[in-house]
């Protein structure tokens, strides 16, 4: 057997190496030169002794890893890890559920209508007197990585954030977060929650509530006047421009959540205006990572990174649950198999307060 092709066939089965990283290493003269050179050592000894050598030296190119047998044809002398680094710990994904066989499973737009009219259905309710704010409480987790004694390690780390935004006009709104107890999978241990603890300590800060970071407030949504005069002003200002229309909705969707007390009221025309966009399509019924039971409704995209928005939606009275963002495909250097969670929201409470204490 050809040596050379004998040693590829060997280490193109665990090779590490994106295709494509070293093209065209090959017709560079030093690189040619060397890998000749590697090629071409006498293997001395008996035949059997001459067929345990080559097996090792084969071996040997496994155990290296292609990517340092490239490193070296290509010319480049740089270290490279032995054995490619662990996956990130990301959360499991949801079990989302269709219900019925297929030809009775309902539209996107079908559910959306329905949980609509739930909506509808419940009491709006009235702020206190003296709120000066709405309260929201939410727990959220996004991926991060840390590094401890040179080695990458991740952790699912959720966090419980409390927002207080002002009902006026201006004023400022308080985030306060908090850390949650880290959930340890197989790729994390406690150091690596230890070191993604340390690096992320309890936060209080305010910022301006202004519109780009607040959305527009409640009260100028429920003056519209049409279900296409919603979508302007959900849509007016924001952006980026270039999203499209889906995309700025459910972000704007999401803001708003995150700092308005959201009435049952607006939660039916959020649902009957999103029932009309087509990009937005049915995942099935799905319990929460609270234990709540919703429909669940998803959108993907592609800016900057392959994703999917899932809203999931209360099935006992039409709310907003929580939002779950989901790599839906390879993204180069970002080390997760996908689909993988890569971030969420739970909506878990709102309420009028009259401080930001």
């Amino acid at each position: 057997m050809n040596d050379s092709r004998d040693v590829e066939q060997l280490v193109g089965r665990v090779n590490p190496v994106p295709p494509g990283m070293f093209a065209g290493a090959a017709q560079e003269r030093q690189a040619r030169a060397v890998l000749r050179a590697i090629l071409e050592q006498p293997l001395a000894g008996s035949a059997a002794g001459e067929r345990q050598h080559r097996l090792w030296t084969r071996r040997r190119f496994v155990a290296a890893g292609a990517g340092t047998a490239a490193a070296v044809a290509a010319g480049v002398l740089a270290y490279r890890s032995l054995t490619p680094p662990p996956l990130l710990a990301t959360p499991p994904l949801l079990a989302y559920r269709l219900a019925g066989a297929s030809m009775s499973v309902p539209s996107a737009e079908e559910a959306l209508l329905a949980l609509a009219a739930l909506a509808a259905r419940q009491a709006d309710a009235r702020p206190p007197a003296g709120a000066a704010y709405g309260r929201i409480t939410m727990n959220t987790w996004d991926l991060s990585v840390a590094t401890a004694d040179g080695t990458t390690i991740s952790a699912v780390v959720p966090k419980v954030v409390k927002q207080w935004t002002p009902l006026a006009a201006g004023g400022e709104v308080r985030r306060v977060e908090f850390r949650g107890s880290p959930d340890l999978f197989e790729q994390a241990s406690e150091i690596t929650a230890a070191a993604v603890s340390d690096v992320a300590p309890r936060a209080d800060e305010t910022y301006p509530a202004a519109r780009r970071t607040v959305g527009p407030p409640p009260s100028e949504l429920a003056a519209a006047s049409s279900l296409e005069d919603l979508k302007e002003r959900l849509l007016w200002g924001s952006t980026p421009q270039d999203a499209s229309q889906t995309y700025r909705l459910l972000w704007n969707i999401r803001i708003l959540h995150a700092h308005h007390v959201v009435q049952p009221s607006m939660s039916s025309r959020l649902w009957r205006m999103l029932a009309r966009q087509p990009d937005f399509v049915l995942a099935g019924e799905v319990a929460d990572r609270a234990g709540r039971g919703g429909q669940a409704f998803a959108f993907d995209f592609d800016r900057s990174l392959p994703k999917r928005w899932i809203l999931i939606v209360s099935s006992e009275d039409g709310r907003l649950l929580a939002l779950e963002e989901v790599l839906t495909k390879e993204a180069g250097k970002l080390n997760v198999r996908p689909p993988a969670v890569i971030g969420y929201t739970l909506f878990l409470d709102q309420e009028w307060t009259a401080s930001s204490e």
